[in-house]
């Protein structure tokens, strides 16, 4: 008597069209991250041997200074140079009209890198940063408003970030105070906020950005975890549709001291270094320590 082979169970067609989507799936990501290792290795060598040109540049410049353009003409101008990008890659270089600074980024497809003459490569473009906080190292008279709980708010030399004074500040209790000035925004935009606290004794305070009256798009800025030093803390912030203004402010449950210098508020969807117009290469808007400053990403 003749036997039969067991029959073999295959895959249907619905199973192998989702076996292809997920091998389809697997692939395209895993193309999409060679792509974009691609992108940043290649914008990065060409701001690495951007840096080496501009440095040897400076090396034998006779006023010790980076070359005021990148001009790759015919006839170059005086005083520039000619850098050339990598195949793909849009290049920019920018001083900002200074002899001793530099600001050069390199773009390709969505993937943007910017170098200085004092920062390490880094994501970013070269375009010019605003502070608008008018008092951001204290060295003007500290800000009204203090709030209920405060008992003192003053300047203080023992210990700063940037400039003389830090703003000192001792409550007595637990309370809501005022941390900026009110700073006039744009609705639907996006601000990069941060500031350095020193939490020197007593309760830890709680930093939050919102309108000017403190309740409209409450949003609470990045936690401290050190006392005893500075720490910088930030939040990146959109405004609501309606909003014209925002604040930083703060919360302490109970009797706290500490110290607040080096507010910066910049209308960017990232972080830069601190800077104000008593910064390399930045000026003040108006007078100094009561006005914007503008400068260079440092």
């Amino acid at each position: 008597m003749q036997k039969w082979a067991p029959r073999q169970k295959g895959f249907t067609i619905v199973e192998l069209f989702v076996v292809i989507g997920i091998l389809a799936a697997i692939t395209i990501v895993a193309y999409n991250g060679i792509q974009g290792r691609a992108k940043d290795a290649t914008v990065q060598s060409t701001l690495t041997n951007t840096r080496k040109q501009l440095e040897s540049y400076r090396t034998t410049s006779a006023s010790d200074s980076y070359p005021t353009a990148n001009d790759c003409s015919a006839s170059p101008a005086a005083n520039t140079i000619c850098l050339k990008p990598s195949g793909g890659v849009t290049f920019a270089y920018n001083t900002f009209g200074q002899t001793k600074y530099y600001c050069a980024s390199a773009i390709y497809g969505d993937t943007s890198y910017i170098v200085t003459n004092s920062t390490a490569q880094q994501p970013g473009t070269c375009t010019t940063v605003t502070n608008l906080e008018p008092n951001p190292s204290s060295e003007a008279a500290p800000i009204s408003g203090a709030g209920a709980g405060v008992s003192t708010r003053t300047q203080a030399t023992n210990v700063k970030v940037s400039g003389t004074y830090s703003t000192k500040l001792v409550w007595t209790s637990g309370s809501t105070g005022v941390q900026s000035t009110t700073i006039t925004v744009s609705p639907s935009t996006t601000y990069a906020l941060s500031l350095y606290v020193y939490s020197e004794s007593g309760a830890v305070p709680t930093f939050n950005v919102a309108a000017s009256d403190y309740s409209t798009n409450v949003q609470q800025m990045t936690p401290i975890t050190t006392t005893g030093d500075w720490q910088r803390i930030s939040r990146i912030y959109t405004t609501s549709a309606a909003q014209t203004t925002l604040r930083l402010w703060t919360t302490v449950g109970a009797a706290s001291t500490f110290y607040v210098d080096g507010i910066m508020i910049t209308q960017r969807d990232a972080l830069t270094a601190y800077a104000d117009g008593s910064s390399n290469f930045w000026s003040w808007t108006g007078a100094a320590n009561n006005s914007t400053s503008s400068g260079p990403p440092l």
